[in-house]
This record gives C-alpha cells, sequence and structure tokens, in this order.
C-alpha cells in the first residue's frame, strides 16, 4: 500500500505522517510526502500510483488548491481513496464536487484520521479482485477493477475491459462473483459504477463515452445502488 500526503506545510504534513505510525493505521504501508507542486506534477505526467492520498485543502496559491488536486487524482487514478484535511470547514461542500472518502478538520486529526483511515483501506481492499473465466477452453483470472461493463449476446456474456471476453455463464452467477462497484441496470447489462459518468432517466453514460440502457424493471434498485455507492465513496 502506498500513500501520499500532500500539504504546502512540510511540517504538517510531517504530523500527520506520525499520526498515522504512532496509532498504527497503515502498517507496513510505504508513506511519501509532497509538496502540491510535486503532487500535480505526478498526476499531469501520469504517474500517479498511490492507493491513498491526504490532501490538505488551502494551499497559498490561486491557481490550484487540494480538492483541484483531487479532481485531477480523480481522473488518473480512480481507485485512489482522496482524503482531504482542512483547518476550514467551509470547504466541506466543495469536496463534493469530487470522489473521495473523508472529510478530516486538521485540529480533530488525532481521532478523526483513524476513521478516514479505516474507511480508504477498506475501499482498497475490496479492488483488485480477480475472477476466473474459461474462454475457449482456456480458463484465466481477470481483474475486476478494469472491467467496464457485461452485456448478454444471445447465450453468451461479454465482459467488456481493455478486450472483449466471451463466456457461457449467465447474468445472475457472475453478479455473485463481482465486487460491491457492480450493479445490474438492465436485463442484458451490469456495469462497474466506477466507469459510471452520468445517469438519465432510461439509460447511462459511462465514462468511455459507451451508453448503456436502465431497464425498468432494474430502474429503482439500481438507483439505491448507485446513492449507496455515491455515498461509501463521499
Amino acid at each position: 500500500m502506498r500513500i501520499l500526503i500532500c500539504d504546502d506545510i512540510k511540517d504538517e504534513a510531517l504530523h500527520t505522517e506520525r499520526i498515522i505510525k504512532e496509532q498504527h493505521l497503515a502498517d507496513g504501508a510505504k508513506i511519501s510526502v509532497a509538496s502540491p507542486d510535486e503532487a500535480m506534477l505526478m498526476v499531469k505526467s501520469q504517474q500517479y500510483d498511490y492507493d491513498i492520498s491526504i490532501l490538505d485543502i488551502e494551499y497559498h496559491r490561486d491557481d490550484f488548491n487540494g480538492v483541484d488536486l483531487g479532481r485531477e487524482i480523480n481522473k488518473v487514478n480512480p481507485y485512489c481513496s482522496v482524503i482531504y484535511l482542512t483547518e476550514i470547514p467551509d470547504y466541506a461542500t466543495d469536496v463534493y464536487e469530487t470522489m473521495h472518502c473523508y472529510f478530516v478538520i486538521k485540529k480533530n486529526q488525532d481521532v478523526t484520521l483513524s476513521r478516514a483511515m479505516t474507511k480508504a483501506v477498506r475501499l482498497l481492499n475490496s479492488r483488485n479482485k480477480k475472477i476466473r473465466i474459461t474462454e475457449k477452453w482456456l480458463t484465466k483470472d481477470i481483474l475486476t477493477d478494469k472491467i467496464i461493463y457485461i452485456t448478454r449476446r444471445g447465450r453468451r456474456l461479454c465482459i467488456v475491459e481493455d478486450e472483449v471476453h466471451e463466456v457461457y455463464v449467465n447474468m445472475r452467477d457472475i453478479l455473485q462473483q463481482l465486487p460491491a462497484q457492480f450493479a445490474r441496470c438492465h436485463g442484458g447489462y451490469i456495469v462497474n459504477l466506477d466507469y459510471v459518468d452520468s445517469i438519465g432517466a432510461s439509460s447511462l453514460t459511462l465514462k468511455t463515452g459507451s451508453t448503456v440502457p436502465i431497464g425498468r424493471q432494474f430502474k429503482s434498485e439500481f438507483y439505491v445502488k448507485y446513492a449507496e455507492y455515491l455515498g461509501e465513496r463521499t
């Protein structure tokens, strides 16, 4: 597990690091400290591979703040759990423009950072799961995080990621093998909620640009599942 603490005041970043270590919130993790410029450079160069980001929000600059940085991290590393730190509660509404897992007031972090880290680690552990499929008489494991959606084509299911896998299994059975970020939105579709960009009355749009229908039979349950998903991520 890799953790980045980003603060424009290094002493405050080191204080956060001490809390993590002294309270054993992430034993064995590799913890790095970076300035906002260093963190943004990693993001812009597509080299941001941290599992958990702890971001101070207010920087002594005008061009971007921690919420802006969090938004960019969401784009390049959507599986990274973002925790916001701030001295100013007024930012609480701004963070909901981004995917994050906790909002911590700095003066309370000795107590609340442990809750934030517990949630971030739980989200991390739900990721990187694999399912085993048989395709053309070959058995292979595929990462569920990379699956964008699954659709039915006749008697086969098409599992769509960087490539398309065709397997003979029913929707109900494969859904039981998938982690919590997957939901059935239609009789012929299961989607990875991590890839949902927007939802309409009868269809949803994925971050890849694809459109997936929402069936009447599944609409209510899908909306509830998506709301729960958003609640877990914010």
